[in-house]
This record gives structure tokens, sequence and C-alpha cells, in this order.
């Protein structure tokens, strides 16, 4: 009940901001550990659901939570946080994507590459023109107009 009169009053007072709940299951969570991502105009932060900025980190644009992990963009750059607001990796990439449990697909300078989510180790470096993930674990990358496979760890096969 709480949440929706966050969000009229938001309304009502014109406030240009929307909180999303970052729960798979909000019926199943106390309302105590709901965690909000807010994006406003101008700026983004993650709250409690007391409306208490978490982290004490304000971001240009924030993305939800998503297995412990959530993406966030300060200075035109990305990276993802942990449950704790730690950057797993330097905010540096143009573009980021979750792919599968634990990898990340990210874009720098119109090239791509992957990084494991909870470890923040590169796998690919971000130097080719298309990376995609298979479904057996396997990459496929394009570098020079040609494809080519690479394994799990990133070496080429």
């Amino acid at each position: 009940m709480k949440i929706c009169a966050i969000f009229l009053m938001s309304l009502l007072l014109g406030i240009d901001c929307f909180g999303i709940p970052q729960s798979d299951d909000i019926g199943q969570k106390s309302d105590s550990t709901l965690v909000f991502a807010v994006n406003c105009v101008g700026y983004a932060y993650f709250s409690d659901y007391n409306g208490k900025v978490l982290f004490d980190e304000y971001f240009d644009e924030v993305r939800p939570f998503s297995e412990g992990y959530a993406f966030v963009k300060k200075h035109g750059k990305w990276s993802w946080i942990n449950t704790k607001g730690e950057l797993m990796v330097p905010l540096k990439y143009d573009k980021v994507e979750a792919v599968g449990k634990d990898l990340v697909l990210v874009t720098n300078n119109n090239k791509q590459g992957c990084i494991r989510k909870k470890s923040g180790i590169e796998v690919l470096p971000c130097i080719y023109e298309e990376v995609s993930v298979a479904r057996n674990g396997k990459f496929e990358i394009k570098n020079y107009g040609r494809w080519g496979y690479y394994n799990s760890r990133g070496v080429p096969i």
C-alpha cells in the first residue's frame, strides 16, 4: 500500500521519478526487503521501502537488480554493482547486456567483449566486431568480417 502511495504522491507533486520494486516475488517478501531502482530526470539511485537512498551513490541511470547485480550508468558509461553497492568493473562501457547467468556482453567504441558478472574477470577483450553466446557455452565471434568460435574460457577452438 505504501508503494502505491509513494507513486501517487509523485504524480500529484509532478516529480518525474519512478521506482521499480526489485523483488522476484513481491508477495513473498516483507516490505523492508524491497529495493527500488529510481530513475529521475538527470539522476537515478536505489532506495529502500522507506525512500532512504541506498549505497550513498547517485547515477545517471539504474536498472533493476537481477540475481544480485544491477547495471548502473554514470557520466555516460556503464558498469554493474553487487548488493553492497560495489562496482564490479570500472564505469567504462558504452553498453552492457546480461547474457546467461554469469556473463555480461560489453561494448566500447563499437567493439564487443564479454566479462564474468560475479568476478569481473574479462573472458573476451573488447576488440571484436560482434560477440554472441551460443547455447553450449561457446562464443561466436565476428572479427574482420569473419566468424570464429571460442570456448567458455575465451580460447579459440
